[in-house]
This record gives structure tokens, C-alpha cells and sequence, in this order.
């Protein structure tokens, strides 16, 4: 019974490095500018303001549009993080 146990518990160990692997690769996270969003959009950024301005005269701010697309807005860096 003692070796048995002793090979579970080795098995155990020996898959732990692979499922801590593959659970990483499940939660990857995305990273794309203000202006990287917004010139996606159609829009023009503008560091100066934060804002994304669209043809149609329409402002948005960088912070709202990451939030539209639910992402998390990073404002000392103006990026938007968001799960892929």
C-alpha cells in the first residue's frame, strides 16, 4: 500500500509543472494602447486630451472606450487590459 501511495504522490508532482503551464495559457491578457484602439476605430487620439475624435465629430475618452470593450483602463500608461 506504502508504495502505491509513494506513486500517486510521485505522479502527482511530476504533473503539477504542467497544469500550473496550462492554466497560465488560459488566463493570457491583452494589452493595447488608447491610440492603438482607437485608430482601430476609425478615430484620431489625441495625447493631449486622452480622447478619440471619429469623423462624425464624436469624443470619446480612451478610458470610456476600454470600458465599452470591458477592459480595465490603465491611466498612467493609457492602455486598456482586457482577456483574449
Amino acid at each position: 500500500m506504502n508504495q502505491r501511495r509513494g506513486n500517486v504522490l510521485l505522479t502527482m508532482v511530476l504533473a503539477m509543472p504542467l497544469v500550473v503551464a496550462l492554466t497560465g495559457c488560459a488566463s493570457k491578457k491583452v494589452v493595447r494602447s488608447s491610440s492603438q484602439m482607437c485608430v482601430a476605430h476609425g478615430g484620431r487620439y489625441s495625447q493631449e486630451t486622452k480622447q478619440c475624435t471619429f469623423a462624425a465629430a464624436t469624443t470619446v475618452s480612451g478610458q470610456k472606450a476600454c470600458e465599452d470593450l470591458a477592459g480595465v483602463y490603465m491611466p498612467q500608461v493609457q492602455w486598456c487590459q482586457f482577456d483574449e
